[in-house]
């Protein structure tokens, strides 16, 4: 069984929900909380009832949560002395935030995904009916949304690609709301058993409006601690090759570099794979998504947005969006 509880009606969001009166939002935006079960806590952040436009569409984007990250660190605010750094690293918020002033013919919605623990695969291995409770979980967001025309963006960083596979997993074929998917690196766990490059492709062939970007870089040599960080065979470097390796023959990828930037583009610009070739062997986990711009650049890619809201590795244009 479902279940839903609504936690509050409009928090701001900060180190904790109570941190700001609702009458005094940082940005013109509305939250609130609820959790579905089995264990998943939810923050849907929209615009203020001034600036929603029901004569538009709106896209709801679901963003995964990585491993470890509390939806408050994802969000994202400034440095301030003794604030946790986990603060300062991904800025969705805030790249949001940049999203809609750049992007005027649609609503943006952002649910964050939190599984209990901080991790979908745990949460994934503990739950193994999760292709029932996905898409129940996706349903219960939306009932909270005003009516209209909706789209789907499926993306997350880290562990949360592991919500987006899950999704994959619950159907057949993807449904046709869904119009984008974003991986920030965070496909490690791509498998041809399950089909996910046949769905995937299959779907990208559905429709010309919906686009795939991966966003990842060489990870098989980064230690931590003197210790390498990923297994002989994982991480999202050998997880793209995978998936490479599983289109070969079903569509043409046209391959360029740029610096230490290859990448692959197919179907009109459609399909968008970064691979960061980490020639100083860095860890780029996080840097992809906020310090390099990744999560704007899979929210616009193969749009006519591109490149024009932020360029992937480029100057920041998000930063004055950060809450203090």
């Amino acid at each position: 069984m479902l279940t839903i509880m609504l936690l509050a009606g409009v928090v701001a969001m900060g180190e904790a929900p109570a941190s700001r009166p609702a009458s005094q939002p940082a940005f013109p935006e509305i939250t609130h909380e609820m959790r579905v079960e089995p264990g998943v806590r939810i923050v849907i952040n929209r615009p203020d009832d001034e600036r929603f436009d029901h004569n538009r569409p709106t896209e709801l984007i679901l963003y995964a949560l990585p491993n470890g990250n509390t939806i408050e660190w994802t969000i994202g605010r400034g440095e301030a002395p003794g604030r946790d750094w986990h603060f300062y690293i991904q800025h969705i918020g805030a790249q949001t935030r940049r999203l809609r002033e750049a992007i005027r013919d649609r609503n943006i919605v952002v649910a964050y995904l939190e599984a209990d623990g901080r991790s979908w695969p745990a949460w994934k291995g503990k739950h193994e009916d999760y292709r029932t409770h996905i898409p129940r979980i996706v349903e219960a967001i939306e009932r909270e949304l005003p009516a209209g025309e909706r789209t789907i963006t499926l993306t997350g960083h880290s562990g949360g690609g592991s919500f987006v596979h899950g999704y994959i997993d619950s159907f057949e074929e993807i449904p046709s709301r869904v119009t984008r998917i974003s991986f920030l690196d965070s496909n490690y766990g791509f498998s041809t058993e399950l089909r996910h490059g046949d769905k995937i492709l299959a779907w990208l062939r559905a429709s010309d409006r919906n686009v795939l970007s991966v966003i990842c870089y060489d990870d098989r040599e980064i230690t931590s601690n003197g210790r390498k960080v990923v297994s002989p065979t994982g991480g999202t470097w050998r997880a793209t090759h995978r998936l490479l390796d599983d289109w070969k023959g079903k569509v043409e990828l046209h391959e360029s570099t740029n610096g230490d930037v290859l990448r692959y583009r197919g179907l009109d610009g459609r399909i968008d794979l970064i691979l960061h070739r980490n020639p100083e062997n860095k860890i780029l986990h996080t840097e992809l998504v906020g310090g390099m711009s990744g999560y704007i650049h899979g929210m616009t890619v193969g749009s006519p947005y591109e490149d024009r809201v932020n360029v992937f590795g480029g100057e920041a244009t998000w930063r004055k969006f950060v809450e203090p």
